[in-house]
């Protein structure tokens, strides 16, 4: 079976390379010091690599409250109060 070329049919693991990642949650967590900002996120697809990312930077507690991997809508209702999109 021959895989797709498009970008959507491939992981996001496999479009957006570790070190890639893991630079920009190191300059994100920087700009969010700097600003005394924090982030959370809610993540599906990814499976929680932007948390891992933004934890796996020295200080990671100063900006990161938190995050959550819901993949499906009724999961986001319940676990998350998400409205479904319009």
């Amino acid at each position: 079976m021959r895989r797709s070329t498009s970008t959507a049919s491939f992981p996001l693991s496999e479009r957006l390379p570790s070190e890639l990642l893991s630079s920009l949650a190191t300059r994100i967590s920087a700009t969010l010091r700097e600003r005394g900002q924090t982030v959370g996120v809610i993540e599906g697809a990814t499976g929680g690599l932007f948390s891992a990312a933004f934890l796996a930077v020295l200080g990671a507690s100063a900006i990161f409250v938190g995050g959550a991997v819901v993949y499906t809508r009724e999961a986001g209702k319940a676990l998350c109060e998400l409205a479904a999109p319009p």
